[in-house]
């Protein structure tokens, strides 16, 4: 009974909260007047470049419409999300290698709803790579010379068909 009075009060200070309570009343948040915006306007505000999606005001291609304040909830999980508009081929996951944590999240590396950085990256390609590759030889230095223009100078950041993700043959860099 307790639990059943809980609910009951946050769901009537919920629908007294004005734009808030709409999330609750069945169909408000699809009326044409109401946005995802009007609530989450910080959402990748000052950024230079924006996921599609977002620069589009499509928040439903990745997001389902929440009913409680708070929850996150996407259309799928990822990568599955992101493959549904990414093609698995033109970010060469074809490969049989590929590169730790492409299977799993893409939001390891990239920043779903836009950045300051090319390819929404969630910071500059070098210091996303030494996120993980740490130990002496990447540490802060160039290691060699191509590094100092970046990592995918010589590696594919995604999958590819040499050892250590190599965009050609050792040998042929």
């Amino acid at each position: 009974i307790l639990l059943g009075i809980l609910l009951a009060a946050f769901l009537l200070a919920a629908a007294c909260a004005g734009d808030a309570g709409a999330q609750l009343r069945k169909g408000a948040r699809f009326e044409k007047s109401g946005t995802c915006v009007e609530c989450h306007e910080d959402v990748g505000k000052g950024l230079a470049v924006l996921h599609k999606p977002m620069k589009d005001r499509q928040c439903t291609v990745c997001h389902k419409p929440h009913g409680l304040i708070g929850t996150l909830r996407l259309q799928e999980d990822e990568p599955a999300l992101c493959f549904s508009c990414h093609d698995r081929g033109s970010l060469d996951l074809d490969h049989e290698r590929l590169h730790p944590g492409v299977e799993d999240r893409c939001s390891l590396c990239h920043a779903p709803h836009g950045s300051n950085h090319s390819n929404i990256l969630r910071d500059t390609e070098r210091a996303l790579c030494v996120e993980c590759h740490e130990g002496p030889e990447f540490s802060g230095k160039i290691p060699h010379p191509p590094a100092a223009e970046g990592c995918t100078t010589c590696h594919d950041s995604h999958a590819g068909p040499e050892r250590a993700l190599l965009k050609q043959p050792q040998e042929a860099l």
